[in-house]
């Protein structure tokens, strides 16, 4: 009991140390998860902008801006699930 009690400290260390490792690969993996999804975000915005630019054009003939709308809402579907 008395030599457990003076070797925690040293154990601890290594037990702390393996949790800080763990850790980090954690918030790593999850920040790359999360730049990824930034990525892709962009580019859908990226995509709803040229489409509300051409929806925005006077010039729109009918069927482009029936074409547009229907690219817009399937768009929001995934923005509102997120």
């Amino acid at each position: 009991m008395n030599t457990t009690l003076f070797a925690w400290p040293q154990n601890i260390e290594v037990i702390l140390d393996l949790s800080f490792a763990r850790l980090t690969a954690r918030r790593e993996r999850a920040e790359e998860e999360l730049k990824a999804r930034c990525v892709e975000f962009e580019e859908t915005l990226n995509e709803l902008s040229k489409d509300i630019e051409v929806f925005r054009r006077k010039e729109v003939s009918e069927s482009e801006s029936v074409g547009t709308s229907t690219r817009i809402q399937r768009h929001s579907v995934p923005l509102k699930a997120r």
